[in-house]
């Protein structure tokens, strides 16, 4: 269990002299400062975003412990305006090395949700340098999505230009909002429409399948996820508590991708994307006639455990058809 507290002047002290140089050398990396003026400029951005230390007004800064309130890392934000409307700005968040890939980094953003709400601020914001693949895999994870990206490309002036290589699709995968809900509908009615040979459904008074997106939406306990092929929406997962066995966790509720988008990998990706989101006990299921995908989950699973997983074939008021179980809390941290 992580939690936060209020940051002591000692250990502020402490992080500024940290993290004045860390950032400075991500801005290195980042290619937006020189190696020499880097450590300059970050000491007078620190003491321009926080004049007043610990008591800058608006600014937040927490220590994150663990269950026997040991120190394993760190928080910090301000209230800014931002998207019309006042909310967290999160300028830093680290966990010590020795103590990362334990979950606190999760565990302290959800303590930071009830701080934010406590404050009655719309939400949350965050800059993530681009070289920082795992915090975007992190943030992504947590249902942030990018507002805008800039993008640098260094051109060599003396090298000749190389031919173009061969297109490769781009396959993203990342949370889903509110705000994703009509995008999260229509792919629901393909969904069902896919599935209409062997699930039988009939169509409500407007003409559609009608599935109940919201409480994916609006339920902490329930997730929404999407998948996206060089920009265009391609398919989604759904998980749920919604298990056969009372020892489980996680049920795979629904799951698709786009009959264009299939055999390129987006499948098995978009199942291990989610996986490592959730690291618990799992059941994943596939109705009897549904023999393609059988194939892949046993396929996908066997890969993403390397073959340490149970199947079971159920026929009960839960379930009908084969289900797969495995545990990879001792895998994801």
């Amino acid at each position: 269990m992580s939690a936060l507290r209020p940051m002591t002047a000692a250990e502020y002290l402490a992080w500024r002299d940290e993290t004045i140089p860390a950032y400075a050398a991500d801005k290195v990396a980042s290619g937006q400062w020189s190696k020499d003026e880097a450590l300059d400029l970050s000491r007078k951005e620190h003491a321009q975003l926080l004049p007043d230390g610990l008591a800058t007004r608006d600014n937040f800064l927490y220590t994150i412990v663990d269950a026997k309130s040991a120190q394993v890392g760190m928080l910090w934000f301000a209230v800014k305006t931002k998207f019309n409307a006042r909310i967290a700005y999160v300028f830093d968040i680290g966990v010590r090395p020795e103590r990362q890939r334990e979950g606190h980094a999760r565990r302290a953003f959800a303590a930071l949700e009830d701080e934010v709400r406590r404050l009655g601020l719309a939400g949350m914001a965050l800059h993530v340098f681009g070289h920082n693949t795992g915090a975007q895999a992190l943030y992504a994870g947590l249902g942030f999505h990018p507002t805008n990206i800039s993008l640098y490309k260094a051109i060599d002036a003396r090298a000749a230009a190389a031919p173009s290589a061969p297109g490769v699709p781009d396959i993203r995968f990342r949370a889903a909002g509110w705000h994703d809900k009509p995008v999260l509908s229509r792919l629901l009615e393909l969904y069902q429409y896919d599935m209409s040979a062997i699930w039988p459904q009939t169509l409500d008074m407007h003409g559609e399948y009608g599935f109940a997106v919201d409480r994916y939406l609006r339920n902490p306990l329930l997730k929404a996820f999407l998948f996206i092929v060089d920009g265009h929406y391609a398919g989604f997962g759904l998980v749920d508590p919604d298990v056969s066995f009372p020892e489980n966790q996680y049920w795979m509720g629904q799951f698709f991708v786009m009959k264009r988008y299939r055999r390129l990998g987006v499948g098995s990706r978009g199942a291990r994307f989610i996986f490592d989101q959730l690291p618990g006990r799992w059941e994943v299921g596939q109705m009897p006639l549904n023999l393609e995908a059988q194939a892949f989950w046993r396929r996908t699973i066997a890969a993403y455990t390397n073959g340490h997983f149970v199947e079971h074939e159920l026929h009960d008021e839960r379930w009908d058809g084969t289900l797969q179980c495995f545990d990879n809390s001792a895998t994801v941290r």
